[in-house]
């Protein structure tokens, strides 16, 4: 009798453990997928005010280009919507919640490649992300065919060859 108490005990602390450890593994899936959203609405956000930037931008160049008198206005302007393109503080805010999910990702790319510059570990991120180059452009300031040749040229950094995609291998990290 007292064989089989023990051994429902010890079944029932088995099955107890199973279920708690059933519920920690959906508790940090939830918690990662969390992440990975609060990840994806800065980025969005960050995108947009880039973008809407970057056309007053445009437009403010071709208002100085139409009629130079009152350029000095717009070129201060125009360097404040410089500074606001590149801020600083929407890649901290982006790498910040990137790291929560993606641990050591840099250090092992810095591993592989140690030459690899901040520009380049920013365009990792953003490609591990699953940004595409149209979204990737605003983010780091330049236009949709520079994002592609710096992922080209990454691409030949990291030796990547031509059949594995920079995001199949970045991926692995």
């Amino acid at each position: 009798m007292k064989k089989k108490q023990i051994a429902l005990e010890r079944k029932y602390i088995s099955e107890t453990q199973n279920r708690i450890n059933k519920i920690e593994k959906e508790n940090l899936k939830k918690e990662i997928e969390s992440k990975r959203k609060e990840l994806l609405n800065t980025t969005d956000a960050a995108i947009r005010k880039n973008e809407s930037i970057m056309i007053l931008r445009n437009e403010l160049k071709r208002f100085v280009e139409i009629s130079p008198k009152k350029s000095v206005k717009t070129k201060k302007i125009l360097e404040i919507a410089e500074k606001n393109i590149f801020n600083n503080r929407d890649w901290e805010i982006f790498e910040s919640n990137f790291n929560e999910l993606n641990q050591d990702f840099f250090k092992k790319l810095t591993d592989i490649q140690p030459k690899l510059t901040k520009k380049d570990l920013r365009l990792c991120a953003y490609v591990k992300t699953g940004l595409t180059s149209k979204k990737i452009a605003p983010l780091m300031g330049i236009s949709v065919r520079g994002v592609e040749l710096h992922r080209y040229r990454l691409g030949k950094k990291l030796n990547i060859t031509i059949e594995e995609t920079l995001a199949k291998f970045l991926l692995k990290f």
